[in-house]
């Protein structure tokens, strides 16, 4: 019996999408930049050089703020439009400041100072979170009623001044008090009131009220809509 010859289906040939080598090359860049960045602060605890990183690998509390300020570091890398030169102010830091201290005291006073350095950079490369108004408690549900509201006034760069206003409505607040906004969040201290707050646009959410605020305040808060 003749043998019928099989039909053969030319395989399609599906062409592979190239990446540009800029775009490869703009990867790369920008990796190293964060990686050489966060070296450039990190101690070398296998092989510490200097006394401050001596002592930084040996003392958890320093090892823990190190830690904090290469996080702020990352966030403003991550923010900032010349890496580069957030690098180099690393190091220039790091040369400086950090490994220049002899004493345990001068590395609080630096890392301090970097820290807010850092957190005064952040906060000035970002629009306001917390805009000023009265914040009413909301859940899931919907607004809740004879909950206490949030008086928020800016007072100047990410400081603000907070009432704590009664569900009745009295114009004499359960507690009043300043604060600074760090990177979204924020801690209010007034007498025996005190809370922590994370931000978001038109959105304030409490935790860890204490006692003294004369409310349970944990939760959310809605900024209201101006009045006409």
């Amino acid at each position: 019996m003749p043998q019928i010859p099989s039909k053969v289906i030319p395989s399609k040939v599906i062409p592979s999408k190239v990446i540009p080598s800029s775009v490869i090359l703009s990867s790369v860049l920008w990796c190293c930049a964060a990686v050489s960045t966060a070296a450039a602060q990190a101690p070398d605890c296998d092989s510490p050089g200097s006394w401050a990183e001596r002592t930084i690998c040996r003392s958890a509390p320093l090892r823990d703020t190190d830690a904090r300020v290469q996080a702020l570091q990352r966030d403003l890398l991550l923010r900032s439009d010349d890496p580069a030169a957030v690098e180099a102010e690393a190091r220039q830091w790091r040369e400086s400041g950090r490994d220049a201290c002899t004493t345990v005291r001068c590395l609080e006073t630096a890392y301090r100072t970097r820290t807010q350095a850092l957190q005064a950079r952040l906060a000035a490369g970002r629009p306001l979170l917390l805009l000023p108004g009265e914040y009413r408690r909301h859940t899931a549900a919907g607004p809740v009623e004879g909950a206490a509201r949030l008086s928020v006034e800016l007072l100047g760069q990410r400081r603000y001044r907070m009432r704590i206003l009664p569900a009745d409505g009295a114009a004499e607040p359960l507690a009043e008090g300043e604060f600074a906004e760090q990177v979204g969040s924020g801690e209010f201290e007034a007498g025996a009131c005190t809370l922590r707050m994370r931000f978001a646009p038109d959105l304030v959410s409490v935790s860890g009220a204490a006692p003294g605020c004369g409310a349970d305040l944990d939760g959310s808060y809605l900024r209201a809509p101006a009045e006409p």
